[in-house]
């Protein structure tokens, strides 16, 4: 399930995530973007909400960084962390002289974060396009990702 590797990058960090779909591969990137975030497992509270995501972007590599900074932003500002999430549908649409476009819906379970036990190995400001690639090999889909800390 977490295909991925971490990757140091001066001042800064970084995953490489490879899956079978893209969809998968998004997740993977999630999952990797919390590896380094958290040196063990928060302490979460029982309840939790699930919510849709719903992103439109104008290509994917553009779609990736704002799906990973949206759980960012709730993780610092509103303190919920996600314990799953399925992406449902990775969608182009378009055509090559009018341009393409892609959208991102996923499914999200998250859980407010005991405030008081929150310990971060690392804070990512934000997933960035420094060096973003994104690429299917042989009908393997591979993410490289660095994130500003």
């Amino acid at each position: 399930m977490n295909d991925f590797k971490i990757i140091e990058h001066t001042a800064d960090v970084g995953i490489r995530v490879s899956s079978k779909t893209l969809e998968n591969l998004f997740e993977n990137c999630v999952y990797g973007m919390y590896k380094i975030i958290f040196n063990s497992p928060p302490e979460l509270k029982k309840e939790k909400t699930v919510y849709t995501v719903n992103i439109k972007t104008s290509d994917l590599e553009e779609l990736l960084v704002k799906w990973l900074n949206e759980l960012l932003f709730r993780l610092y500002t509103k303190r919920k962390m996600l314990v799953k999430c399925s992406v449902k549908k990775i969608n182009e649409t378009g055509t090559a002289p009018s341009g393409f476009s892609f959208s991102l819906e996923a499914l999200c379970s998250e859980t407010e974060v005991n405030k008081n036990n929150l310990k971060l190995m690392k804070e990512i400001k934000s997933a960035t396009y420094h060096g973003l690639k994104i690429r299917n090999d042989f009908n393997n889909w591979n993410a490289e990702i660095i994130f500003d800390i």
